[in-house]
């Protein structure tokens, strides 16, 4: 269930600069002392370390309240694949045994909608670099600017990534799997590159045997963590399938307990 780890982004930011300055006092008459000239504080570089300030009786700026915190730094990394983490999916919390449970933390919805942001932000970057072009930028023999290479080079990354990472999924699931479903993104050369993968597990009970529908959703448990470095939705997905398993196994503990009727219907 390769939805994987974050949205990108390519953003840059310009560092907010405070310059407060105050013109000396002027005397205006001989019937006392001149009043105080203001002088220019020593104030931090950048606006994000600065609190609230004040004036004090004398004009001087002085602080007053603590330093507001630092802004969290923009990524401006790599891209990197859906991981479903930014969704606010929860793992359900069951009272009874409900293998349509898996349905509420693997969404077709949410990497629908994470493919369209992604989408969204490599439309932004391939308009960037058109207007890049026809100021002069360079391109290379296919006609591309370096940054529509580098995101050439992050969306077949991440292609190679999600199939691998579905795959591990289906192949250790089987037959318990759906063959995978992928979730694409247009890229700047016209092909379609896969940034999000969906492997529908089937967590139906094996009729009439208890212990060989928990084995199976042990095997599928062990499927959802196949992968190296599961995603987020992998995790819940491994969970859900723990809470099905803990409601069988106490069930059939409570079966077990249970005297059974003598042949006369008796207990």
């Amino acid at each position: 269930m390769r939805p994987h780890r974050a949205l990108w982004r390519f953003t840059s930011g310009a560092a907010l600069w405070l310059a407060l300055s105050g013109a000396p006092g002027v005397a205006i008459a001989d019937d006392g002392p001149p009043p105080a000239v203001s002088s220019k504080p020593a104030l931090p570089e950048t606006a994000d370390r600065i609190g609230r300030i004040k004036r004090d009786a004398n004009g001087r700026i002085v602080p007053a309240g603590p330093p507001l915190a630092a802004a969290p730094a923009t990524p401006n990394g790599p891209l990197v694949p859906y991981g479903g983490g930014d969704v606010g999916t929860a793992v359900p919390q069951l009272s009874s045994f409900d293998p349509q449970a898996l349905r509420a933390v693997q969404r077709r919805t949410d990497h629908e909608m994470q493919a369209q942001k992604l989408q969204a932000e490599v439309d932004r970057i391939v308009r960037g670099q058109r207007d890049a072009r026809a100021r002069g930028a360079s391109v290379d023999s296919h006609g591309r600017t370096a940054a529509e290479e580098k995101l050439l080079g992050d969306l077949e990354r991440i292609d190679k990534e999600v199939h691998e990472h579905e795959m591990q999924h289906y192949l250790m699931a089987q037959p318990y799997a759906r063959s995978p479903e992928y979730f694409y993104v247009i890229g700047p050369d016209g092909r379609r590159f896969a940034v999000s993968g969906l492997t529908a597990f089937d967590a139906t009970p094996i009729a009439g045997d208890n212990d060989a529908t928990i084995r199976k959703l042990d095997a599928l448990v062990r499927a959802a963590l196949a992968p190296r470095e599961p995603s987020e939705e992998d995790r819940r997905v491994a969970a859900t399938l723990e809470q099905l398993i803990a409601l069988l196994r106490q069930s059939g503990s409570s079966a077990a307990r249970s005297p059974k009727p003598r042949p006369d219907g008796r207990r």
